[in-house]
Formats: C-alpha cells, structure tokens, sequence
C-alpha cells in the first residue's frame, strides 16, 4: 500500500536517515501532519514529529534551510550526524523511516563530464554502505516500515540489498 497513508496521524514519529537536501523530509513533515499546513498558522497533530539525519555539515546546512523554506521545521528536528552513530534504542518513538542512501545515481539524467558508469569497485562499496544502513535501520526497536530507495538502477544497489537482508532475516528466523 500506499506508505503515506500509514503516517498521517498524531503521535507519529518518523526518522530520515539520508535527508540532505530536504525534499523528502518536508514532504515527510507534510504527510505526517496530514492537512494541516504551516504557513497558514495552523497546529500540527500532537505527537507528529520528523527526524532529519544528515552525516555532512555542509549538507546538513542545506537541509536546515529547505525546512525553514517549507516550514518543516515546525515538527522536524534535525541531527547532524552519521546516521550509523545513532543508538537505536535511545529513539522508541520512532515507527517508520524513509532510507535513501548514496548511491551511484545510475538513474539520473547524466551531466556533461559525468563518468558513464560506476566501476564494479563503486558499486560494491556503495552496496556495502547500503546493506549497513539499511540493517542499521531495522534494529530500531518499534520501527514497523523501513522504506529503502536509491535513483540507482544497478541490482546492486537495489534488489542485491534487499535479498542479502531477507536471506539474513530468513536464517534467523528458521
């Protein structure tokens, strides 16, 4: 289903471990106050909160901008730090998290002096890098929803990920 339609209640909490430059964790902060619309005054649901993660400072700069811009930051609090540095136990209000990690950007338009592709090295450490947040993700202890998207269209980054955790999960569990 759809993912938003689970966030839009009171007493939500929702965490963006990649969220520089912003787009996605206003977009968050929109959904998880349902209709309610900053700049016209109104107030948030209780309990509705977004968590922004970002690692680079120069980033992270960026990102507290666009929540001013768009008046997320009304619900949002901001952390500048490695999203792997996070306890996850220090955050049992957080249900769902949106992870949209680095990633080769093969599913971009390419710009003029752009490499063609990543080499088989890049993308194995991206993948890496990948699988280590995204396992990070789901040891938070009450998440219910880890949505895991890149703008990369290698198997790598993408369907390799999330097999390594499910074929992770399966041996735990049986």
């Amino acid at each position: 289903g759809d993912w938003s339609s689970d966030v839009c209640s009171s007493d939500l909490c929702v965490l963006d471990a990649c969220a520089a430059p912003g787009m996605k964790t206003s977009q968050l902060a929109a959904a998880v106050c349902g209709d309610w619309v900053a700049a016209l005054g109104g107030q948030p649901p209780p309990g509705a909160r977004v968590i922004a993660v970002e690692r680079s400072s120069k980033r992270f700069s960026v990102l507290t901008d666009m929540l001013t811009r768009s008046r997320a930051n009304t619900v949002t609090t901001p952390l500048n730090s490695d999203f792997l540095d996070i306890e996850p136990g220090q955050y049992p209000e957080v249900e769902y998290i949106v992870l949209d990690p680095s990633c080769s950007g093969t599913g971009m338009v390419k710009r003029a002096g752009e490499e063609e592709d990543p080499t088989p090295e890049r993308l194995q450490k991206l993948s890496s890098l990948q699988y280590k947040l995204l396992t990070h993700a789901l040891r938070f202890p009450n998440v219910k929803k880890v949505v895991y998207s890149t703008c990369a269209v290698s198997e790598e980054e993408n369907e390799q990920v999330v097999k390594k955790i499910t074929d992770r999960s399966e041996e735990h569990t049986s």
